[in-house]
């Protein structure tokens, strides 16, 4: 195995080491939203997952070489701020509405819930950008939608719904919201350093909603340092840099579907260690969800049979290969968040 084989191996190890993690995530999350609230809960995990990121962010910078390195102006500082606020916004509404859902609902529904931003990434840039569509995408979306029906247990006596799992939905489109956001910025800003401010300036958002919706108590923080600690540390300083390390050296298809069985572990963890069930009916809505998660990230050429000749290309190939890089960038944009 040469070194560039031994190099791509290791970093999708890495991502689904982070998938692992991402995935027991839901059931410390879980556990911490009985005990404090969700603004309390994500302002100290930004605020520690910001500062978990910020010397590794510092270290990078002073292996480069002088001329390599950031050098922000006034000007250029304050466009990072005002980008980071816009996406500390869209965050903290995905966030919040998820530790609140957890409130609600079970640690293995809602990771099947949150899997949903996958399908839903391309969905959205289709609606607010325009951009270019596929077969596998519209097929997702109505795999989704059907698994969504089955694991909410939409159409039981009463068409009642769990409050939490519509949370987790919603959460789940503003996921699918900071992804895009993402995709758009990080091609002109570093993005190692608009996560940090972007987690420190959603810390601050949060401080100031849990202060006037919440009594935060010191000590009520300190009996979730556990889940603090592993949801701040690991699951938003250490997790992040695997990706961003990761996606250099990995394809962006087979990145994000490593990184899409964080739904499976977490719906694992749910089970083994907080001794949640599955009906049938959410068995088939997860394994739905799962397939359109997959489904999303594939290219056409899996669905889509094209009759192919020898001596002549088929007619239309070149759109074909341009869907198939559009799904490949939606696929490497959905791992940033």
């Amino acid at each position: 195995m040469n070194a560039t084989k031994k190099i791509t191996v290791l970093c999708n190890i890495l991502l689904l080491v982070a998938a692992v993690i991402w995935g027991i995530n839901f059931v410390f999350s879980k556990n911490a939203a009985e005990v404090i609230g969700p603004f309390t809960f994500m302002g100290v995990r930004y605020f520690l997952g910001a500062t978990t990121i910020l010397p590794f962010v510092l270290f990078l910078e002073k292996r480069k070489p002088p001329a390599e390195r950031a050098h922000y102006d006034r000007k250029a500082f304050l466009a990072i701020v005002k980008v980071a606020a816009v996406m500390g916004l869209v965050q903290l509404c995905c966030s919040v509405l998820g530790q609140w859902g957890l409130g609600y609902t079970n640690a293995s529904k809602a990771a099947f819930l949150t899997a949903t931003y996958v399908a839903t990434v391309p969905l959205l840039g289709f609606i607010l950008f325009h951009t270019k569509t596929t077969l596998n995408m519209w097929i997702g979306v109505l795999l989704t939608l059907f698994g969504l029906y089955n694991l909410c247990d939409v159409g039981s006596i009463g068409l009642s719904i769990n409050p939490g799992d519509i949370m987790i939905i919603v959460s789940a489109f503003f996921a699918a919201a900071h992804m895009l956001l993402i995709s758009k910025y990080v091609q002109s800003i570093n993005g190692m350093h608009l996560i940090c401010v972007e987690f420190y300036i959603a810390s601050f958002y949060c401080a100031i909603f849990a202060l006037i919706l919440e009594k935060p108590a010191l000590s009520d923080i300190l009996s979730c340092s556990t889940e603090i600690l592993y949801a701040s540390v690991l699951g938003s300083g250490i997790c992040y840099m695997f990706q961003v390390v990761a996606q250099k050296y990995t394809d962006p298809t087979i990145a994000a579907l490593l990184m899409s069985l964080e739904s499976v572990f977490g719906a694992l963890a749910g089970v083994i260690i907080l001794g949640e069930t599955f009906t049938f009916k959410e068995i088939l809505g997860s394994v739905c969800i799962f397939a359109a998660v997959i489904l999303a990230q594939l290219k056409p050429n899996f669905i889509v049979l094209r009759v192919r000749r020898k001596a002549e290309p088929p007619a239309g190939a070149k759109t074909a290969t341009d869907a198939a890089d559009a799904v490949a960038a939606g696929a490497e944009n959905s791992e940033k968040a």
